[in-house]
Order: structure tokens, then sequence, then C-alpha cells
């Protein structure tokens, strides 16, 4: 009688995880983008791997056309994008129109201080601040940071066999939406190249993957 109310767990089995990997996807479209000439990136999602959401990042290089003047941008480098949509099947998941807008908002105001600043060297923002404290991002280059849509901010493993993904972004077409000209002190000139998307994939035991095939 007194085993039957011992609820301790059996030891396991078999290992949920098989293996996990960090996996860069690149686009499929143009990779070098420009405010004047191609604006629009797209990066598939695919295979039989699960992306584990929390992980997903934007990595690209923001390069000053300008030698002679400082590219000076009034926000983080998200300021860049200007649409993001993200799709499964064709099917419309997201649709942010002036993205960067949006992830300055609930991306970056939301954060306190110290978190600003560990977001800053996360993000790869070169000369964050002035030694007043205020914010002067000066010259950017590699950068990284999440991607602000639905379901990279599930906190899910995502079935890409049955889920696959593709992420398009656009560049912001007017310039001063994003950098500051300050007359003609200032470069307006970048372009945005080496754009990849990094992430973790697991593959699953597969009485696991199985298990939940079935179930869908």
């Amino acid at each position: 009688m007194l085993d039957s109310l011992d609820f301790t767990l059996p030891a396991a089995s078999t290992s949920v995880v098989d293996r996990r990997q960090h996996v860069r996807a690149y686009p499929t479209s143009a990779s070098t983008l420009t405010p004047t000439g191609t604006r629009t990136v797209r990066i598939r999602l695919g295979g039989d791997d699960f992306v584990d959401a929390s992980s997903v990042r934007l990595q690209y290089t923001i390069n000053n056309l300008d030698g002679a003047k400082n590219l000076v941008p009034f926000c983080g480098p998200w300021g860049a994008w200007s649409q993001v949509y993200l799709r499964s099947n064709g099917v419309e998941l997201d649709n942010i129109p002036q993205y960067g807008r949006f992830h300055q908002q609930y991306g970056w105001n939301q954060l306190s201080q110290e978190q600003q600043f560990g977001e800053a060297g996360i993000s790869g923002i070169a000369g964050s601040w002035n030694t007043n404290g205020t914010p002067a991002m000066g010259t950017i280059a590699a950068v990284l940071h999440k991607l602000h849509v639905s379901l990279f901010n599930s906190q899910k493993l995502l079935p890409l066999r049955y889920m696959p993904l593709e992420c398009e972004l656009s560049c912001a077409s007017t310039t001063g939406d994003w950098v500051n000209a300050n007359g003609t002190a200032n470069s307006i000139n970048y372009s945005i190249s080496n754009i990849q998307l990094l992430y973790d994939a697991y593959v699953l035991d597969k009485s696991v993957q199985e298990f939940f095939y079935r179930s869908l």
C-alpha cells in the first residue's frame, strides 16, 4: 500500500533531445541592400529540425558608403528596417510596418538603463554613449539583435517540417527616418550586407518526434 503512494518519477529511458546545433540561414534573394536600390531580402527556414524560437537573431553589417562623413543613426540598427513579414506556407503570420519604430518602442524603450547597456553591447553598437551619458550611436558595423515577431517571442520549439518559415525584411527608403543628416554634415549613404538569421536547431528523439507528429 505504501508503494502505491510513491510518486517518484521513473528514471528516463530515453533522451528527449538527440542533438542541438547552431544554424545560419542565408538569404534566398539579394543579400546587399541600399535605401535607393534593392531594398528587400527573404530568408527561409526549413528542414526537419525544431527551431528554438528564443534563440533567433538577425545579423548583418551596416556599411557607411561616405568615408568622409560619419553615419549617425537616431536609434539602434533595427531602425534601418521599414517592413517585416513572417510567413509559413504562404500564410502571413506577421506584417509589421515601420518595424524600426516598433522595435525601438517595445524592444528598447521598455528596457531599464542597465538592460539597454547590455542590449547595446550584445547588438554590437559601437560608441553607443557619449561621455555625458546621452545616446549617440556613432559608427555601426556588424550588428546582432532579436526580431520582435510573434512566433520568435513564443518561447516554443517550432517544427519546421510542418511549419516552414519565410522572413521578409525591407530597409527604409527614406534615410531621414533612421539617420541624422544634420544638414549635410553626416553621411546618409549606407548599405546593409552579410544578412543572416541565426538560431539553435534541435533534433528530438525519434520516439518523441513520432508521438508529436502522430498528435498533429
